[in-house]
């Protein structure tokens, strides 16, 4: 039984984390008031300049975003420049979808941006408290990515 409630304490404080993350860090609306795009084209972004060039389905699933709902948002981001779209050779049913200049750069200015938000919030903190912070994170993400591996098919 002793697992069982690690677990469930583990569950509830990963889930409480990424609340806290969410509402004091990485707030959606309040980052997209002053990123002027919706954070479902920021993403779409952020994925493409992280993985490359992607077909519409891996982008979709990647993200967890409604093929239905992506068009839009795919054709939102190709209008402004800041994606290009190609058929595939061998089956002119699926586009290609590839990261352009403009949007490596808006990427670029936004990570910079969100960079330097944290490190004005993280200022405070002591030398010690810095780097007990960024070994348990790269602690957890070497036990994400691993939980991430063994899901994988």
């Amino acid at each position: 039984m002793e697992c069982k409630d690690n677990l469930d304490e583990t569950i509830s404080n990963f889930f409480e984390f990424i609340i806290f993350l969410h509402r004091n860090l990485f707030n959606p609306e309040s980052m997209m008031k002053r990123y002027s795009m919706p954070i479902s084209q920021i993403k779409v972004l952020f994925f493409l300049y992280k993985k490359g060039n992607s077909i519409v389905s891996d982008i979709a699933d990647s993200l967890s975003i409604n093929r239905s709902n992506l068009t839009p948002i795919l054709e939102n981001l190709y209008r402004n420049g800041y994606i290009e779209k190609a058929t595939l050779p061998k089956d002119k049913r699926y586009y290609i979808i590839s990261i352009t200049e403009k949007g490596k750069q808006f990427v670029d200015e936004k990570e910079s941006l969100i960079k330097m938000e944290l490190k004005e919030k993280f200022k405070s903190i002591s030398d010690e408290e810095l780097d007990l912070l960024n070994k348990y994170m790269i602690g957890t993400k070497e036990i994400l990515s691993d939980i991430c591996k063994k899901q994988s098919p």
